[in-house]
């Protein structure tokens, strides 16, 4: 369906520019005249001109991506002048070709009367135009319907867009104020928005660092995606650990074990260090756990424990994050391309409350949460 898509936005825009040429450009090109039969001529006209100009527009297309192709097999990338200059030129070798033998085919059938021999020049340049426009027209269509859209909203817990400005960059709410980057301005122009993205006044409170202590905020130690834990790390009383959340603290053996377990404010294990290559801190009773499957490429998936160890959300997430507010942000690989993964948020039952369908997001805070489509 993607690909049928695209071929009726090509093959409607050529044949509304086949139109158009017919009936408007032809017969003010000095030499042609349209035949006796015009309604005849254009149904005539119209649908052959509309069928070349997309096959050869797919043509030229198909040889920029042939061109993408070879040079990266070859152990490079083609530049985007050389793939701009295969299109436009493979273009105009296909249509240039192409509109001369239809002229005169055109002529045999009387669709036009041609009666001086410079027409035939001047024609198939009206050709080329006409085809050319419909390109165009095809190409902005196509890239307004399909480019992805970079920018981010505010949605609240059901999915709902609450703040829709567009932004090109979004981070969480704190203290009723979040920190974006307006579209219209550069990446360092940063902005205050409130729960109405309104802009306001930045807070006076310094932005979250980390000091490297365990009572630091352990959120600040977590990357995102499929890893997290490792960043920046502490070393205390003979363990690789990080800061203490909900009692608890994420910590290992410094290095000697390659798992990860969760230890009490005496230092002592709660949860073995036994299975889990990766983790995040608790919140809100739960954590999020990594394990690595048993297949040759040890693939890891992601779940979630309570307190006592056990898993209470099976492994079977690309990434997840902390629960925030009843909801934790997670990623799955996209059933539709297996090559991407999209971000939900699921219920501490492990459903989706909001089903998987953006490729970046951040967990909710004061009821919102950014995303990106």
């Amino acid at each position: 369906m993607n690909l049928l898509i695209p071929v009726l936005i090509c093959t409607a825009s050529a044949l509304v520019s086949s139109l158009l040429v017919y009936f408007l450009v032809f017969p003010r090109v000095p030499g042609f005249a349209l035949g006796k039969h015009k309604v005849i001529g254009g149904l005539l006209f119209v649908p052959l001109q509309g069928i070349t100009t997309a096959i050869g527009f797919g043509a030229a297309l198909y040889a920029a991506t042939l061109t993408s192709v070879i040079t990266a097999l070859g152990g490079g990338v083609a530049a985007v002048p050389i793939i701009f200059i295969v299109v436009i030129g493979g273009t105009a070798v296909i249509f240039f070709a192409a509109n001369f033998i239809l002229i005169y085919l055109y002529k045999t059938l009387g669709i036009f009367e041609i009666s001086a021999k410079f027409a035939i020049p001047l024609g198939v340049c009206a050709l080329m135009g006409a085809q050319l426009i419909g390109c165009i027209i095809s190409v902005v269509c196509c890239f307004k319907m399909f480019a992805p859209d970079n920018t981010y909203s505010f949605i609240d817990k059901t999915g709902k867009v609450v703040i829709d400005k567009k932004f090109s960059y979004a981070k969480a709410f704190k203290n009723g104020k979040a920190k974006v980057t307006l579209i219209s301005q550069s990446a360092d122009a940063d902005k205050y928005i409130d729960h109405k993205g309104n802009v306001v006044e930045a807070p006076n409170e310094p932005e979250p660092e980390i000091h490297y202590k365990v009572d630091d905020d352990p959120s600040l130690y977590e990357g995102e995606g499929p890893w997290s834990t490792g960043h920046g790390s502490i070393n205390t009383n003979g363990l690789e650990m990080l800061p203490f959340s909900e009692g608890l603290a994420a910590a290992r053996a410094a290095g000697k074990n390659p798992h990860w377990g969760f230890v009490d404010t005496n230092y002592q294990f709660q949860i073995p260090s036994s299975k889990f290559v990766d983790v995040r801190h608790f919140s809100e009773g739960l954590a999020p756990v990594c394990i690595a499957d048993e297949s040759p490429e040890h693939k890891r998936w992601w779940g979630y424990i309570d307190k006592t160890g056990k898993m209470v959300i099976e492994p079977k997430f690309h990434s997840a994050m902390c629960f925030s507010e009843g909801l934790a942000k997670v990623a799955i690989i996209d059933p539709k391309n297996t090559d991407k993964v999209v971000v939900g948020f699921i219920d501490k039952n492990g459903n989706f409350v909001i089903q998987p369908q953006y490729a970046e997001a951040f967990s909710f805070s004061e009821g919102v949460a950014a995303v990106r489509k």
